[in-house]
């Protein structure tokens, strides 16, 4: 190999390396939950390195389902709505009564399966710090992030 093939080939490689590193710095300045607030040049919040812990998804306001009082209601209003609308006379408080009992049912168990009405979905990430602080940072977005990531905290935000 003559020497100016050999310096091609070293400039190309060291081209790479720093492209290469280059990739891996602006991987961690990316916040976490597409959030894009950031900490500026000359600040004077401090920066921690952590590793992800845990990872949940939850209904916000509910972290193990409703509780079924609103779908019990909700429910029992609809069934009875329906069941009005069946048969006359007897046959007809026969069929509201049964509409209300089926409805109140089946929206408790709905609410109970799927947490309360209108719930957002959130991700609880939970980190410890290499100083050892546990923190959790709540996103309404998936964040990306698993178990065993290393990730940065800055202030208030998770960076990868």
């Amino acid at each position: 190999m003559k020497i100016t093939q050999r310096k091609t080939w070293i400039g190309l490689g060291i081209a790479a390396a720093s492209l290469t590193l280059t990739a891996c710095g602006t991987a961690y300045n990316t916040p976490l939950g597409g959030n894009t607030t950031g900490v500026g040049a000359g600040s004077t919040v401090t920066q921690q390195y952590a590793t992800v812990t845990d990872v949940r998804y939850f209904a916000q306001g509910t972290q193990a389902g409703g509780d079924g009082i609103a779908g019990t209601l909700i429910g029992g209003l609809l069934g009875g709505l329906a069941g009005d609308q069946i048969g006359d006379g007897r046959g007809k408080d026969v069929a509201r009564v049964a509409g209300v009992i089926g409805g109140a049912l089946i929206g408790r168990q709905i609410d109970r399966n799927n947490g309360n009405w209108g719930s957002q979905p959130m991700y609880r990430v939970t980190v410890r710090q290499d100083n050892g602080a546990v923190r959790n940072f709540d996103y309404s977005v998936d964040p990306g992030v698993r178990n065993g990531d290393r990730v940065r905290v800055v202030g208030n935000e998770l960076y990868r």
